[in-house]
């Protein structure tokens, strides 16, 4: 999984709003809120666009077994993709 590499999609913006953030695809206006955990991914995306990376992140920071972080990492991703806030690197 770590050898996957993830950036924001070129048209995303995201901004920290108090305890959530926002990410806004400035072409098609899809707007997300993330949570504390979805910001913290989002972070790891951005800066290194590194997925395993965002999982060994996201495990220092929350409680939970490996699988459920690796799984919660990777569902944010799946959905985040599908809706073209991120796109996969070849």
């Amino acid at each position: 999984m770590s050898a996957r590499k993830i950036r924001a999609h070129p048209d995303v913006v995201f901004q920290k709003l108090g305890e959530e953030s926002v990410l806004l695809n400035l072409r098609t206006g899809v707007y997300w809120s993330l949570n504390p955990s979805g910001a913290v991914i989002w972070d790891e995306i951005v800066r290194h666009g590194d997925v395993g990376r965002a999982v060994a992140t996201l495990e220092e920071k929350f409680e939970g077994t490996p699988a459920e972080m690796r799984a919660t990492v990777q569902d944010l991703i799946r959905e985040l993709a599908r809706e073209g806030l991120v796109v996969e690197d070849a």
